[in-house]
């Protein structure tokens, strides 16, 4: 019983088109057979029991679809056993030759060339043992088909074996039996053909789809490669670069706070240049290092509870000399917003001092920016930092948030930078679950700039 058991389990199963092909076809080829044998079993019972065909027309083919499924369990570990030792051709074609017999046995219970209807089962299975096997087997399983299809005709026409008459009120669509089998050849062989050229076409894309997933492997394989090097090579510019920058910005803001008056107005001047510009190229390599561990997947979130009407006073600040150097108003509007919420204080200051310092950069003189904040909705804080300044065309509105993109890059010696500052602050508040977007009337018409984060308030324990 367990053998019977795991034997009709098997001809169940459902192909595992990743073993080997021929067994996982014959397995898939199970599941037709017993399909198409139930479905002539139960067409020859309403034939019978309508009155269109005989008692021996029905047992006929009772005992050829009971042949075809006796074929299932032995040939199952036959191809099991001759796939292990490679010799699976044989089999098949065994295989192959007896199923088709049986669907011979079905088409002489039928009437015999008077059932011409069936030939199709004979290019059914053609075509669907064409998918899995060699170009070569649908001629030959076309042959076999022709085989067996000659050999009930010839043998009801010599005598050998009798004719089993439907009743007399059907005729068969020829009357020449050499007629029958000609159109039955060229069915046949048409089909081979077909489905010859069909197998031909899908290993022609299976192939092409493994050159692509080789291709695609191995550019994933230097992409890999390539993310590893310019890991390091970041690793090695932050120590290489920022160490010795902030020596020379330190030893530059010490020599100028001790000095006194020993040191001239060019010398200090001089020496203000070299502050502003370490300064400078240490902002931006750090932008690059920030934006490389964001694209890396690396950054996280390092949320606390913080004073946000201090965080948004200072971060003004910050912009606020600057600001007073261009003659450009600076301005905080506060409406209804919680005094604490818990939230990445480190990336939000980024955000806002990134948005400040374009407002003011961007503004001319006699220009204003004004930062205002207040709750959106019961769960969401809402910030907008709004200029006076040069504006942006409606073209631009996404573009200023694409990595190193410079809108203004005509103007690159007025308005210096990477272009890495609003696409970071666009993936810090998206790190934080919201969103960023601006808004421009047009040139020399200003620019607002709005970000939504969700909110969430202090509480007492965290």
């Amino acid at each position: 019983m367990p053998a019977l058991r795991n034997a009709v389990r098997n001809m169940l199963q459902f192909p595992n088109m990743q073993r080997e092909p021929r067994l996982a076809s014959y397995r898939s080829g199970i599941t037709l057979r017993i399909g198409t044998g139930v479905i002539i079993e139960a067409v020859a019972c309403a034939a019978y029991f309508a009155g269109d065909i005989h008692a021996k027309n029905l047992i006929g083919v009772s005992v050829s679809v009971g042949f075809i499924y006796l074929l299932c369990i032995p040939f199952s570990f036959i191809m099991k056993a001759a796939t292990a030792t490679r010799h699976t051709t044989i089999t098949t074609l065994v295989d192959r030759f007896l199923l088709l017999l049986g669907y011979s046995g079905i088409i002489y219970s039928l009437g015999g060339y008077e059932a011409t209807y069936l030939v199709p089962i004979y290019i059914i299975t053609t075509i669907y043992y064409a998918v899995a096997t060699d170009r070569k087997m649908p001629y030959v399983t076309a042959t076999m088909s022709l085989a067996c299809f000659s050999l009930v005709i010839f043998l009801e026409l010599f005598g050998v074996i009798p004719h089993l008459n439907v009743v007399a009120s059907f005729k068969p669509p020829f009357n020449h039996q050499v007629a029958i089998l000609a159109v039955t050849a060229v069915l046949l062989y048409v089909s081979a053909y077909t489905s010859s050229y069909a197998n031909r076409v899908i290993e022609h894309g299976k192939a092409e789809l493994r050159a692509r997933n080789v291709e695609l492997e191995k550019a994933k394989d230097r992409a890999l490669e390539s993310d590893r090097l310019k890991s390091e090579f970041l690793a090695h510019m932050s120590h290489e670069l920022r160490t010795p920058l902030h020596h020379v910005i330190g030893f530059t803001e010490l020599v100028l706070e001790e000095s006194g008056d020993r040191l001239g107005e060019p010398q200090r001047e001089e020496l203000g240049d070299v502050l502003r510009s370490g300064t400078h190229l240490l902002s931006l390599i750090n932008e690059v290092l920030d934006f490389s561990r964001i694209e890396s997947g690396k950054e996280t979130l390092e949320e606390n509870d913080v004073d946000l009407c201090a965080l948004l006073t200072d971060c003004l600040k910050v912009v606020a000399d600057s600001a007073q150097s261009g003659a450009v108003q600076t301005r905080l509007v506060l409406g209804d917003i919680p005094a604490r919420i818990h939230i990445d204080e480190r990336k939000m200051r980024q955000v806002l001092y990134n948005l400040l310092s374009n407002a003011v950069k961007f503004t001319p003189p006699g220009g204003a920016v004004v930062l205002d904040a207040r709750t959106a909705a019961p769960s969401l804080l809402a910030v907008s930092v709004s200029d006076t300044g040069i504006g942006l065309d409606s073209a631009d509105l996404e573009r200023v948030f694409i990595p190193f993109e410079s809108i203004h890059s005509k103007q690159r010696a007025k308005y210096p930078g990477t272009g890495l500052g609003l696409s970071l602050a666009r993936k810090y508040v998206e790190l934080n679950g919201g969103r960023i977007w601006a808004e421009s009337l047009g040139k020399n018409q200003g620019s607002i700039f709005h970000f939504t984060i969700p909110l969430t308030e202090f509480r007492n324990g965290r």
